[in-house]
């Protein structure tokens, strides 16, 4: 009879320095690539041009049509929060016809065909799922359907997966033998962690496994606890990186799946349709310095290690304290691999 033997909880640590930034002044970036295309600039003020004519035009219909019987404070005040409102939607459908443009004369601006297939992997690249009391079944239900679709992909050599969970102590139970259950027959290695105290949240989660794991690993894709990406978008996402050592950030565009209420049902609807589209203008306008939108994207671990440890805000919560999201917070990250982005 062959005994298996059980599946190890947490590969060798790697640690990796990742220094708290500043968020005022100049960051110190080792390198800096330039990622700006030409004519950035015009393509904004393009479409500033463009906004502010419909906004104005809008406002100012408004405003003869309040102003036949003489302004009141009421119609001012709409005035005021009819103005941004309407631009802030007209920006959008700027943006939005110049990505529909864009997509029907197949220019196709910013999206990066994927590469395939796994042969050009030559670094290792690490999957991380934070949790916080989720759903067990249905989180390692995603797990096992992405880990099993990196190997038909052909990634299992070069891509680990870690579940970093931020459960309380009950639910970490059930988490770890869910995780021993599918770590023990998994194709690719799966790795789980729970933190004893919840840090700063997710941001806090990541970066204690960057500072524990992330030597060993070139790439991190960050996902949610929600998320499922096919094998071969993973093992494309890993295959563009090594391909493009000046990229520091590369991410998918996020769609919803499995809709089920009509809620659901409209939002799915509305991300397929809209959502090439929407992108495709963004991506025509912004460039390399987009948004990063929080999950379901590649980062390079070094770049964001040195660039992108967050300080604790002055004062008290919620407008001091620990900073709960890297999504719309600029410490110059990936300023040590690809120039200037957004997180």
């Amino acid at each position: 009879m062959t005994l298996l033997a059980a599946p190890a909880m947490l590969p060798a640590e790697a640690p990796l320095d990742m220094p708290v930034q500043r968020l005022f002044g100049n960051a110190p970036a080792r390198r800096e690539v330039e990622t700006r295309p030409p004519g950035l600039l015009v393509k904004r003020w393009l479409l500033i041009a463009l906004t502010a004519v419909l906004g104005l035009a809008a406002s100012s219909e408004v405003r003869v049509a309040f102003s036949r019987d003489g302004l009141d404070v009421v119609e001012v005040v709409l005035l005021l929060f009819f103005v941004p409102l309407f631009s802030w939607v007209a920006f959008g459908f700027v943006s939005s016809t110049i990505g529909f443009v864009q997509l029907i004369s197949g220019a196709h601006p910013g999206f990066v065909p994927v590469p395939s297939p796994a042969a050009s992997l030559a670094h290792r690249t690490a999957v991380l799922m934070p949790v916080y009391n989720e759903d067990v079944d249905a989180v390692f239900a995603r797990v096992e359907a992405m880990a099993y679709a990196i190997d038909r992909a052909g990634g299992a050599r070069w891509i680990d997966f870690f579940v970093l969970s931020d459960s309380s102590a009950l639910h970490g139970k059930r988490e770890e033998a869910a995780w021993a259950e599918l770590a023990a027959r998994a194709p690719i290695a799966i790795y789980y962690r729970r933190r004893e105290q919840n840090i700063a949240r997710k941001p806090g989660n990541i970066a204690e496994w960057v500072r524990r794991f992330g030597a060993a690993y070139e790439n991190m894709l960050v996902l949610d606890a929600d998320s499922v990406m096919t094998g071969a978008a993973i093992v494309g996402l890993a295959s563009i990186m090594e391909a493009r050592p000046s990229i520091g950030l590369l991410q998918t565009v996020p769609m919803i799946t499995n809709a089920r209420t009509l809620f659901q049902r409209w939002m799915q609807f509305a991300s397929e349709a809209y959502g090439p589209i929407a992108s495709a203008g963004l991506l025509w306008w912004s460039g390399a310095e987009a948004n990063f939108w929080g999950h379901n994207a590649i980062v390079r671990t070094r770049a964001f290690a040195e660039s992108c440890g967050l300080p604790d805000l002055p004062g008290k919560p919620p407008f001091g304290g620990h900073i709960l999201s890297h999504d719309m917070v600029d410490p110059r990250c990936c300023g040590g691999a690809a120039g200037p982005c957004t997180w």
